[in-house]
């Protein structure tokens, strides 16, 4: 029988994904409204260096959390989902107008 540890390991990876899929998500929505194609990498950079830089003040800030590089990762792949999720929805739009 799997430990209970092992299963909220797994749900704190999973919260990470959709806090940074939902991040970039809300902010290419908003930004879509008259910025350039810049506003996708800007976007993108943003959420790579908030999600970056939380772990690392984790880290040497002594917050009462640990800093894991797959935290790092959870952000990382939930902020590329979201982009081409976004991408990928936003070119379906544009091709039935």
């Amino acid at each position: 029988m799997p430990s209970m540890t092992f299963g909220l390991k797994n749900l704190d990876k999973a919260v990470h994904f959709i806090f940074y899929f939902i991040l970039i998500s809300l902010y290419l929505f908003e930004s879509k409204r008259g910025i350039s194609h810049h506003s996708w990498l800007v976007g993108f950079i943003i959420c790579l260096a908030l999600g970056i830089g939380t772990e690392f003040a984790q880290r040497y800030l002594n917050m009462g959390r640990n800093f894991e590089l797959a935290d790092m990762a959870a952000n990382f792949l939930g902020n590329i989902s979201g982009l081409v999720l976004f991408k990928v929805l936003l070119i379906g739009r544009n091709r039935e107008k």
